[in-house]
């Protein structure tokens, strides 16, 4: 399941990344035209691609390693793995396993 997501992921943001380049190609070089419009539409085009790839790579390392867990239940679940208890996941008690 979750390789139908990924690849539907894929596919979906590559048709949107590709519908948004071929926009701005058009936009920019449409009022030209000819040769020289083509040439400043791609320009135009993949500086915006670029700068979308620069965005993606910041915020995922921003957000690489961010943990979802409350610091106390990480804290216990990192702990009863070092000393071979289990942990309740009510939080209530701790039982030797």
């Amino acid at each position: 399941m979750a390789s139908g997501l990924l690849n539907s992921s894929r596919q979906v943001g590559g048709a949107v990344g590709l519908g948004v380049q071929v926009t701005v190609a058009a936009s920019v070089g449409g009022s030209v035209g000819g040769a020289q419009g083509l040439v400043d539409g791609f320009s135009a085009a993949y500086w915006v691609a670029a700068g979308l790839l620069a965005f993606g790579a910041l915020a995922g390392g921003l957000l690489y390693g961010k943990t979802s867990l409350p610091a106390e239940t990480y804290a216990a679940e990192k702990s009863s793995k070092n000393s071979g208890d289990r942990v309740d996941p009510a939080g209530s008690r701790s039982t030797q396993g």
